[in-house]
C-alpha cells in the first residue's frame, strides 16, 4: 500500500504543479494581452495624430501652391510687359534713327528696293508710314540675307553646285623617294 499512497501523493503533487503552471500562464497571458492592447490603443492614437498633421500639411501645401502659381502668373505678366516695353523702345529707336537719316538726306532721293524716299519733313504722318515701311523692308532683307547665307553653307558643306570638289587627273600622284634610306 505504500506504493499506492506514494503514487497518489505524486499524482496530487503533479496536479498541484499543473494548476500552478496553468494559473501562472493564464496570469501571464492576461498581462501580455493588456500590454498589447495598451500599445495598440497608443498606436491608434498616434496614427490619428499623424493623420491630422498630414491633413494640416496638405492644406498648407495647397495654399502655398496657390500662392506660388499666382506669383508665377504675376512674374509672367511682368516679363511680358517688360518685353513689350523693350520692343516698343527698339521700334521707337529704329523709327527715330530712320527719321534722323531722313532729315539728313531729305533733299536727296534715296532708293531702297522698290521704295524711293525723298521730300521734306512737312508731312509727318506720311513720313511715319514710310519709316515704318522702311523698317519692315529692312528686317525682311536681313532675313533674306540669313536664308542665303544658310543655303550657301549647306551647299559648301555638302559639296554641291559650284562648291563641288573638283576631280583631278587620274594616274598622277606624288612621287616619293624610293629605295633611298636615310643614314642613322
Amino acid at each position: 500500500m505504500g506504493s499506492l499512497t506514494n503514487h497518489r501523493a505524486r499524482g496530487f503533487f503533479v496536479d498541484a504543479i499543473k494548476l500552478q503552471l496553468i494559473s501562472y500562464h493564464s496570469c501571464r497571458y492576461e498581462r501580455e494581452v493588456d500590454q498589447k492592447s495598451e500599445e495598440l490603443s497608443g498606436l491608434k492614437g498616434s496614427k490619428a495624430n499623424i493623420l491630422l498633421k498630414l491633413q494640416e500639411l496638405t492644406l498648407k501645401y495647397q495654399e502655398y501652391e496657390e500662392v506660388v502659381m499666382e506669383d508665377r502668373a504675376q512674374k509672367e505678366k511682368a516679363k511680358k510687359a517688360a518685353e513689350k516695353a523693350q520692343l516698343e523702345i527698339r521700334c521707337a529707336t529704329k523709327v527715330s534713327n530712320i527719321m534722323v537719316f531722313y532729315v539728313f538726306f531729305s533733299l536727296l532721293p534715296f532708293h531702297f528696293g522698290n521704295l524711293v524716299f525723298h521730300g521734306t519733313l512737312a508731312d509727318c504722318s506720311h513720313q511715319n508710314q514710310i519709316n515704318l515701311e522702311f523698317v519692315k523692308i529692312t528686317s525682311s532683307h536681313n532675313s533674306l540675307f540669313q536664308i542665303q547665307a544658310w543655303w550657301k553653307g549647306v551647299m559648301v558643306r555638302r559639296g554641291l553646285g559650284p562648291y563641288a570638289k573638283k576631280k583631278g587627273k587620274k594616274g598622277k600622284g606624288k612621287k616619293g623617294k624610293k629605295g633611298k634610306k636615310g643614314k642613322k
